[in-house]
């Protein structure tokens, strides 16, 4: 009995001398002495990666001032949802400098805005219905015309392409149009990443933030004109078949897109990030929110929006007809009502 107790006394000790080391030693060392290795206990995380459950993912103006990941929500800054301070002022008088332009980009009573769309197959799709739709739209001023610089397969990557192939295309489709690059004064933009693989925050919505900053210098540059550029981030693609070549667009990488342009928009308004938008020396656009997309898959949004299997095809990312026409109308009616587009939009 005695020498049953010595045992078990010492493979106690064993086990606390060798609690640091390595556990395949400890289980050697107890199998040596007739004892049973206890079951290893599994690996803890560090605690900066939490599994994704932690962070349900929250629309951005569902948000509001609350936080995800310790990052304040909200469209705009301090989780506001609508422009305020020094961006709406600035809205206020970059909406109201906006006028027909002629060819050569003279103000000229007879001449067009023209409002075009940047960016991917997505907006394509809703460019291409507003080309139709976008004229009949109630109340619209006659200069305003639709032009659809859009093209499939577009991520930041290739607009950015050193050869230009994007701008050159843009161009073409302009002049098909009858309208010219110094006309266009009004963008919507919507792309996204779609090399870099990672799907980590804050990181790869700092990343894509940088990206779309520089996006919208390209656009000054090749529209010098160019006033507004608006953005609605990208559509939930919750309804995507599990598809490991569609990976590149799975949740949550559309959902970081909305934090990219939130944060694009406080850095422009801060003064920050080469983001000059007036005056001689404006290297880009400013930047603002036209309609969020974003929902956690079909969920009622707290403002009433919903986004449904139904307004997608099968592969989960592009827009049925339905789709298309509804996000175009979604699109229209912002800017019809809002307090700083309706100025160039609506007809005076």
């Amino acid at each position: 009995m005695l020498v049953t107790k010595l045992k078990s006394v010492t493979a106690l000790l064993v086990v606390a001398s060798l609690a640091a080391t390595d556990t395949g030693h400890v289980a050697n060392t107890l199998m040596a002495q007739g004892q049973t290795a206890p079951a290893p206990r599994p690996a803890e995380k560090p605690a900066d990666q939490k599994a994704p459950a932690d962070h349900p993912l929250v629309p951005l103006n569902q948000l509001g001032a609350g936080k995800y990941q310790g990052f304040i929500g909200g469209l705009y800054a301090e989780g506001k949802n609508e422009p305020w301070g020094a961006h709406a002022e600035a809205l206020r008088r970059v909406s109201a400098q906006v006028e027909p332009l002629d060819p050569d980009g003279k103000p000229d009573a007879k001449g067009t805005i023209v409002l075009a769309g940047i960016g991917a197959s997505v907006c394509r799709q809703v460019f291409a219905e507003l080309e139709k739709t976008g004229p009949k739209s109630p109340g619209l001023n006659p200069a305003v015309v639709f032009v659809n610089c859009a093209l499939g397969g577009q991520d930041v990557n290739k607009i950015a392409d050193p050869s230009q192939r994007y701008w050159t295309q843009a161009n073409k489709t302009l002049e098909a149009r009858g309208v010219s690059s110094e006309q266009v004064q009004i963008a919507w933009y919507q792309s996204d990443e779609l090399r870099d693989p990672r799907a980590d925050f804050p990181g790869r919505p700092q990343r894509l933030k940088q990206s779309l900053a520089d996006q919208m210098r390209l656009l000054k540059k090749h529209f010098p004109n160019v006033r507004l550029c608006y953005h609605s981030a990208r559509h939930t693609t919750a309804f995507m078949p599990n598809d490991a070549g569609k990976a590149k667009h799975a949740e949550p990488r559309p959902y970081h897109v909305g934090w990219s342009v939130k944060w694009l928009i406080e850095e422009q308004s801060a003064g920050k990030g080469n983001l000059g938008f007036e005056g001689p020396d404006a290297v880009a656009p400013l930047a603002a929110w036209a309609t969020y997309f974003w929902t956690d898959g079909d969920k009622l949004r707290q403002d009433g929006y919903r986004w449904t299997r139904e307004d997608n095809v099968k592969d989960g990312v592009h827009l049925t007809e339905a789709g298309q026409k509804r996000v175009a109308k979604e699109l229209t009616d912002f800017w019809s009502r809002d307090a700083f587009a309706k100025g160039w939009f609506s007809a005076r």
